[in-house]
């Protein structure tokens, strides 16, 4: 309940800053790393392709995840992105062998429902960007969940640490030139990365 208090700050801390959104993801996961690190100290035995896939795709979720909140709603980007779980109940008889009962059947019906109904009304060149990119970030969010089922332990600890930091070095050259952020955007960004990411993992 905790973690899922912490997440739920996301939304509200990323509309709080003026930043573009490539900026706010490279603070928010170089932060995240920091205080990942520190926390798990996680150490990588064995580079499965469970686990470099997990990487690739949770950086990709973190900075999906921000665009879409900065074109978007936050309720309608955080709604979407959690769809992810219906990508992972679709993939799990395939990845993980897990059986697919009716009643997920069911469950998948009503989520995409739920789902078409965001892209209801006029639809213009930038109108729904932001929806899509929640959905792209449900996909990589869905083959984070399944990479973490696989890599259990010091793996899936290593994998959200590892994603952070690859987030950061991937978004470095194309916010280099801009790094000055006030002394209040600061303090949000810190609390995304440390707490809002750092504090929720560990929890």
């Amino acid at each position: 309940a905790a973690a899922a208090l912490l997440w739920s700050t996301g939304g509200v801390g990323i509309k709080l800053l003026s930043e573009p959104p490539l900026k706010i993801a490279f603070y928010r996961s170089a932060t995240a790393a920091v205080a990942l690190f520190l926390i798990f100290r996680p150490r990588v035995w064995r580079w499965t392709p469970a686990f470099l896939i997990g990487i690739a795709s949770y950086a990709a979720c973190l900075t999906t995840f921000v665009l879409a909140t900065k074109w978007t709603s936050a309720a309608n980007a955080i709604f979407l992105q959690y769809s992810g779980v219906v990508w992972v109940l679709l993939a799990s008889p395939f990845v993980l062998k897990e059986p697919f009962h009716r009643r997920d059947a069911t469950a998948v019906a009503v989520a995409f429902c739920g789902m078409l109904l965001f892209f209801v009304g006029k639809f213009e060149s930038r109108g729904h960007a932001g929806e899509i990119a929640a959905l792209v970030s449900s996909g990589f969010f869905a083959i984070l969940v399944l990479a973490l089922r696989r890599e259990r332990g010091g793996g899936s600890e290593a994998v959200v640490t590892y994603g952070n930091v690859l987030a950061a070095l991937a978004l470095l050259p194309f916010v280099h030139d801009d790094l000055a952020v006030t002394p209040r955007s600061a303090l949000v960004l810190t609390f995304l990365g440390v707490l809002q990411i750092g504090g929720a993992y560990a929890l």
